[in-house]
């Protein structure tokens, strides 16, 4: 295993340290919410945030070297201490994480607008249950489709960010 693994591993190892506590937080707030009266809203919003939990557990904290391959690449590398191979995976990590808490952030805000939305209903109170708008639910796509692209370590950024990373370097390096 080379140097950037080893870093590549420890990130991922941070990031689902980080993302248990935040989901472990929302899990007992969820948990708050149970009502007898929206009682199946309250236990799939509590086993959803379990489910969570146990998949960020489970995939950053176990499957910590398998995601490192995934961001780095074949751990068979030689080992460098080359700026250009941790760049790219520095920027893949960054993007990540990223992704991770865009899609965290709006999972959270999905679950806490539908709670709103349903209790206003059950309660009567149409005013507040417009607060479900089209624009609403397309900002969360948008979220979504973000998150989504950040998560997969966006590729295209990356590989724009390295080369203009690389020019600045090269131009910095020319002025000296």
């Amino acid at each position: 295993m080379n140097k950037i693994h080893s870093f590549a591993q420890i990130v991922v190892a941070a990031i689902g340290i980080i993302f248990c506590i935040r989901t472990f937080s929302q899990m007992l707030a969820t948990f708050g919410m149970l009502n007898i009266r929206f009682l199946t809203w309250s236990v799939c919003a509590f086993l959803g945030t379990s489910l969570a939990l146990v998949a960020v557990c489970y995939f950053f904290l176990y499957k910590r070297r398998q995601l490192a391959e995934m961001i780095v690449g074949k751990d068979d590398l030689p080992d460098s201490d080359s700026k250009m191979q941790w760049l790219p995976a520095a920027f893949r990590l960054v993007c990540i994480f990223a992704g991770l808490y865009c899609l965290h952030s709006t999972a959270w805000s999905v679950v806490y607008e539908l709670r709103i939305f349903f209790m206003a209903r059950a309660y009567g109170n149409l005013h507040v249950s417009e607060r479900l708008n089209p624009a609403l639910v397309s900002g969360w796509v948008f979220a979504l489709a973000i998150g989504v692209y950040l998560l997969c370590g966006a590729p295209h950024f990356v590989r724009w960010q390295v080369k203009k990373t690389l020019e600045q370097c090269a131009s910095q390096q020319q002025n000296q």
